[in-house]
């Protein structure tokens, strides 16, 4: 996921800033210096990865859509040279040269919107129980930019806190391969469904742990109904019930 912001990142400073990464500093509120270090490669001891926090402030300060740094370039597919930044970044510099947004290219409105199909309500070792809408097939949704497969989990429970906060939106996102280090969701062929961290996996087999701690695990596949990876969290102020 770090690797997959930074890349991302330095696209997005090349195409919309013309590659000046002390005009995204200023736009961003983040110091050059510290912007430096977060384009550095793994190899730099003096990297800076970027944090859950400071992808949320970047696509909130530079009005980009949620979770865009969190989306793989070949998933992405987003003009950002022609999406300007909102007027609070560069004043008086929208769209009319008073003051008023400019057009984004970039969509971040309802029609990028992820369904959100159930609750999991979390227990205390882990696992969810996934509570369906009676009737329906979705209960609002979440702006995500992850394909039409992707789905969303309102999380009930602290179970899982701070890594997964009660009231929060799961964004799953079916068809993607988990990588090592990102959170999966498993269901069991017994009908048991958990939200885990993926350690490594191998031919037959997956390792995995617990979001709030916990030793290793071994998971034999032949017991799996399915791996989903989580492809980020959505606060729930970003939630709406109608699709535009």
């Amino acid at each position: 996921m770090y690797e997959i912001r930074r890349a991302l990142l330095a696209q997005l400073i090349e195409k919309r800033f013309d590659g000046n990464q002390a005009d995204f500093a200023r736009a961003s509120g983040i110091s050059p210096t510290y912007v430096t270090r977060m384009l550095k490669d793994e190899t730099s001891p003096s990297r800076k990865r970027i944090g859950e926090g400071l992808a949320r402030q970047i696509e909130d300060r530079l009005n980009l859509p949620a979770l865009w740094l969190d989306t793989p370039r070949e998933r992405a597919n987003l003009d950002v040279h022609a999406a300007e930044p909102p007027p609070s970044a560069y004043p008086g510099q929208g769209a009319s040269g008073g003051g008023q947004p400019a057009q984004a290219a970039i969509s971040t409105g309802r029609d990028a919107g992820t369904p959100v199909t159930a609750v999991a309500r979390l227990t205390d070792d882990g696992f969810f129980e996934q509570l369906p809408f009676d009737g329906r097939q979705a209960d609002g949704w979440v702006p995500a930019l992850t394909g039409n497969a992707a789905y969303a989990l309102r999380v009930k429970g602290d179970s899982l806190a701070p890594a997964i906060e009660n009231g929060q939106y799961l964004i799953v996102l079916p068809g993607a391969e988990p990588h090592p280090g990102e959170r999966i969701v498993v269901s069991f062929k017994d009908g048991r469904k958990a939200i885990l961290k993926l350690l490594f996996r191998r031919a037959d087999t997956l390792a995995v742990t617990r979001l709030a701690g916990g030793i290793q695990q071994t998971l034999e596949r032949e017991d799996l109904a399915y791996v989903h990876a989580v492809f980020g969290l959505v606060e729930a102020s970003r939630w709406w019930r109608d699709r535009a």
